[in-house]
């Protein structure tokens, strides 16, 4: 593979650092900043500049950047965004090569001014080859070149290694540094690019990846605005044995759009990007220490084999267990093993051992089962959980020793990767650090940890075994039958840039926002995509109610109708359970009472009375996100929706057979049963053809909720489109 671009040189020792606001006023940033590149052993000059002081923290200050006695090759600025944007001029025209803007207030404060500077800095550097970090960052390192310049501390000594991080979040940049030296892993370079006016995401990324010294960037996101780009880097990586990891960050306004369905406040942000991630083939941290743990398995195992999945096992039945337990959190895949393996287990192991993963061999041929273990051809990791101190070379520490060459010898012996982990965080000793760099196995202080990070990548989706991405531009969505493309209303009309259905008078708010389909209307048109509906009717009035319900079967549910209207039940909009004339009568006049008192014009107000059905509910809510496109969520359904239990989100489109295998990694099958399970896979996947790339291609949300999954099969009860 060629380089991914030029790896940029950094300033030498010839050059100096200016550090331009610098005063007690700020002397925290100013005095991180010098003791961080004094600590890391910075071989230019330092060079405080503020024309108002004669010394700051012990060293001579300078009037100006025009009085400075040499070329400031790195420049970090600590003024007002106005200010700043003139110190940055400044020192450009003096030959700096680095700046660093640490003053927050430009685009990321909304503030028109705000957004101003920040382009005034984009203009200041155009065409000039300089690389800005910020603004609103702490700053950037290069731990190879001795040079440290973050105004941030660092809480463990960094060592210099093959992990490089890249931070949107000043506030994270020393959390993630902490976390990935307390794994044992040195850093290469670390940009904290914060707004990433000049040097943003994709560039820093891709400068990383292209240093020869870095195997491994982590990256700690607010905001993804080039996913095709990001997902080339992904692509790039992978050809040239790199890894990326992401710890994701916030909440889009996206997101907050869809707020009127179940599933907008369900998913959020972070679980589209997130699952668009795993997609393109980059695992998800949720934490500074997970992706740090990431960090860890990746450099030194390598990604696991997705085929196959993890065996535990130990000398200690509780031992065995918990870490099965721990495996399930965070969903590992242990694996099944063959049935000459289990029959091989139990010549191996007393009468009556119950053989399985986890398994217990604290009694038996121990080495021999850990040998076949290894050798099944369903297992990929070996996990051995740790439940004492580390072993040293002392004579007592013979018998641990002895265990960690047991399931050492057996992983090399069938090349597959070892994890010996403890159950209790305790910091590894000389011993075992050295242990595992000789054996090519990971020794983790944290095994809950690191199983999290473990089943972080068996999340994580192979991008060569995906089918094409979804075509940009949505199709126009079907229109209910007796009416035109042209006769408004069933969600016909233009298809907005972001995939939003609109009336063709709609006002430009509406545009934004779209359409809330009507769920008659919705009802219409996913019925003629052969979708499995409840049996109702839409009513008009209450006697038409009367009359809709003698041709269904009790009990009914009747439900408002009105446009505009998603929750029913925060309006008082739905009565449930009801038999008899009388009852809808007296259930369709309270409705309408309560929908009136809520604001809804009585000219507005429907129904629809439905028959009764009952089974477990789930919830199938597809929405069209600005950076994942497509993608759709299974979830808990009905009222508990909003709990946020959900099963997982999925980026589209999908083949028939990756649904069915994505609900059974999610146990499903456990839950539900095949059958239920084998029912909602065939309702999925009409609904993601469909949303991704068929009729529904120009809605931002479809939402199916409850959908019942009864005896005679899967049922939509409550429907919702934007």
């Amino acid at each position: 593979m060629t380089a991914m671009s030029e790896v940029r040189a950094l300033p030498g020792g010839d050059t100096g650092v200016a550090i331009v606001g610098a005063s007690e006023n700020n002397i925290p940033w100013t005095a991180m900043l010098v003791n961080n590149l004094v600590r890391y052993g910075f071989r230019g000059e330092i060079w405080p500049v503020n024309p108002r002081r004669s010394t700051v923290v012990g060293r001579p200050c300078h009037p100006s950047i025009a009085d400075l006695p040499g070329r400031p090759g790195i420049g970090v600025v600590l003024l007002s965004p106005a200010r700043a944007v003139a110190a940055c001029r400044e020192l450009i025209a003096a030959g700096c090569t680095e700046i660093v803007v640490v003053s927050n207030g430009f685009r990321e404060t909304g503030d028109p001014q705000g957004r101003a500077h920040e382009q005034a800095l984009r203009e200041a550097c155009a065409g000039t080859g300089v690389r800005l970090f910020g603004p609103n960052c702490v700053g950037f390192a290069s731990f190879h070149d001795d040079l440290c310049s973050i105004a941030q501390p660092i809480p463990v000594p960094v060592t210099p290694g093959s992990v490089s991080v890249v931070s949107q979040s000043g506030g994270l940049t020393a959390a993630v540094l902490g976390a990935v030296a307390g794994q044992g892993l040195g850093v290469d370079v670390c940009y904290s690019i914060g707004n990433g006016a000049v040097f943003g995401l994709t560039a820093a990324l891709r400068e990383a990846l292209a240093r020869p010294a870095t195997r491994m960037v982590c990256a700690v996101v607010e905001s993804v605005d080039e996913p095709d780009a990001i997902r080339e880097l992904a692509a790039r990586a992978r050809a040239a044995g790199k890894h990326l990891a992401f710890l994701v960050l916030g909440q889009s306004e996206g997101s907050r759009e869809v707020a009127q369905s179940h599933t907008g406040a369900v998913v959020g942000e972070y679980r589209m990007v997130a699952a668009w991630l795993r997609r393109t083939g980059i695992p998800v941290a949720r934490t500074p220490d997970e992706l740090a743990h990431l960090a860890a398995v990746l450099t030194r195992l390598g990604p696991p084999d997705r085929a196959r999945g993890a065996f535990v096992a130990t000398v200690s039945g509780g031992g065995a267990g918990m870490a099965g337990d721990l495996a399930a959190r965070h969903e590992v895949p242990l694996a099944r093993l063959s049935a000459e393996t289990a029959a091989r287990l139990r010549t191996l192991l007393p009468p009556g051992s119950a053989v399985g993963n986890p398994l217990d061999v604290s009694t038996g041929d121990a080495p021999a089962a850990y040998a076949a273990v290894a050798a099944d051809p369903g297992v990929g990791v070996l996990v051995e959980p740790w439940m004492l101190s580390w072993p040293d070379e002392t004579d007592r520490n013979a018998w641990w020793r002895a265990a960690f060459d047991r399931v050492t010898g057996a992983g090399r012996a069938a090349g597959k990767q070892v994890i010996i982990g403890s159950l209790f965080p305790q910091p590894l000793n000389d011993w075992a650090r050295d242990y595992a760099a000789r054996n090519g196995i990971l020794i983790s202080a944290d095994l809950d940890r690191t199983l999290a990070a473990l089943g972080a990548l068996y999340a994580v989706d192979d991008p060569a075994e995906q089918g094409p991405a979804s075509p940009p531009v949505p199709q126009s969505p079907p229109a209910p039958a007796g009416r035109g493309a042209d006769g408004g209303g069933g969600g016909d009309g233009t298809a907005a840039t972001d995939a939003a259905v609109v009336e063709p008078d709609a006002t430009p708010e509406d545009s934004a926002r779209g359409r809330l389909v009507t769920e008659a209307e919705g009802r219409e048109i996913l019925g003629r995509l052969g979708l499995p509906l409840v049996a109702g009717r839409e009513c008009a009035d209450v006697e038409d109610v009367v009359r809709a319900a003698r041709e269904l079967a009790g009990p009914l549910v009747l439900k408002l109708s009105a446009p505009g209207v998603g929750h029913r039940d925060r309006v008082g909009g739905i009565r449930l359970g009801l038999a008899g004339e009388d009852a809808l009568r007296r259930a369709a006049e309270e409705i309408r009472a309560s929908a009136e008192a809520a604001g809804v014009p009585a000219a507005d107000i429907g129904f629809l009375v439905e028959e009764m059905v009952f089974g477990p509910e789930i919830l199938i809510g597809a929405i069209r996100d600005p950076i994942a496109g497509p993608t759709v969520t299974v979830a808990v359904g009905g009222w508990a929706a909003e709990a946020g239990a959900t099963f997982g989100t999925l980026v589209l489109p999908l083949t028939p057979e990756e649904i069915t295998q994505a609900l059974a990694r999610r146990r499903l099958p456990h839950l539900l049963g095949d059958r239920r399970t084998a029912d909602l896979a065939a309702l999925l996947t009409t609904v993601a053809t469909e949303f991704a790339t068929g009729a529904l291609a120009a809605y931002r949300t479809v939402e199916l909720n409850p959908v019942i999954l009864g005896p005679d099969g899967p049922r939509v009860v409550d429907v919702l489109m934007v």
